[in-house]
């Protein structure tokens, strides 16, 4: 298992194996933001995320590839906090406005 521990108390991993995701309570609730990045040629789209529902929907997604899982032990548990990762270019979709503005959306599974 590789891993990689800040003195902030942050674990970066490589792997997700099954942790709950959680909101990190260290931070104030507009520090957890997702941001894409991509530039033309690009294959990929580089994600970042520490928002929850965004977070556990990278994770459940077929073709998201983790680059690191941020933890962070909550309590008694070892959460994850955020990640970084990779997504084609493909799976990405910019349409039409959704009825709702739900962050949980955002993420599609199909």
């Amino acid at each position: 298992m590789t891993e990689k521990k800040r003195q902030s108390g942050y674990i970066i991993r490589k792997k997700y194996e099954g942790q709950p995701v959680c909101l990190d309570p260290t931070v104030q609730a507009k520090e957890n933001e997702t941001g894409i990045h991509f530039t033309g040629g690009d294959r990929s789209a580089w994600i970042s995320s520490y928002e929850p529902v965004v977070v556990e929907g990278l994770l459940q997604h077929k073709y998201f590839k983790i680059e690191q899982l941020v933890t962070l032990k909550i309590g008694r548990e070892e959460c994850v906090v955020g990640v970084v990762g990779k997504l084609p270019i493909g799976a990405l979709q910019i349409g039409r406005r959704r009825p709702s503005d739900r962050h949980d959306l955002i993420v599609n599974l199909r």
